[in-house]
């Protein structure tokens, strides 16, 4: 519980790693039958997060979506979608319907689904980059009691102008 309040608040940082490590390495920790399920829940809310290590975030994802079963890779609505996307797709092919197998058909949604993800990657690598000409000229992160130079109070303005402007 204290991990789910803490992940509300310092969670979207972009220097959040370290939280977001620890709380996978407290769940891996942890003797529960779930585990696998609780630590591909939180990368999956992770990966939408535009922050420092995002894409060793989404590799760990992708190696755990391959071994969930499918219907817990994305919603119920998703699913039925990219199904009847491969149904219809195998039924226009030339020469009539084509009689695919079950296993046929999971690998193709597999693949629309690991498609869905790419999107939320590529999606979260645009707003991480726009943010990391902000975020490099940042000298102290966090609540220091010296003043901060003119030109990172310039930078923390224009990032704020920028944060507001999203």
């Amino acid at each position: 519980r204290l991990f789910e309040r803490g992940a509300a608040c310092v969670g979207l940082d972009f220097l959040a790693h370290p939280f977001w490590d620890k709380y996978l390495e407290f769940e891996d920790r942890v003797e529960a039958h779930d585990k696998d399920y609780k630590i591909f829940s939180i990368l999956s809310r992770v990966i939408k997060i535009p922050m420092h290590q995002y894409a060793r975030y989404f590799e760990k994802f992708r190696q755990l979506a391959h071994a969930r079963p499918v219907v817990e890779l994305v919603p119920a609505d998703t699913l039925s979608r990219f199904r009847a996307e491969v149904e219809s797709e195998s039924a226009g092919y030339q020469g009539g319907p084509k009689a695919i197998s079950e296993m046929e058909i999971e690998r193709e949604v597999r693949t629309k689904i690991d498609n869905f993800y790419l999107e939320t990657f590529t999606s979260t690598q645009a707003e991480t980059t726009k943010r990391w000409t902000y975020e490099s000229e940042i000298k102290r992160p966090y609540f220091h009691v010296t003043e901060l130079d003119y030109a990172q109070l310039a930078n923390w303005r224009k990032y704020l102008d920028f944060e507001e402007a999203e």
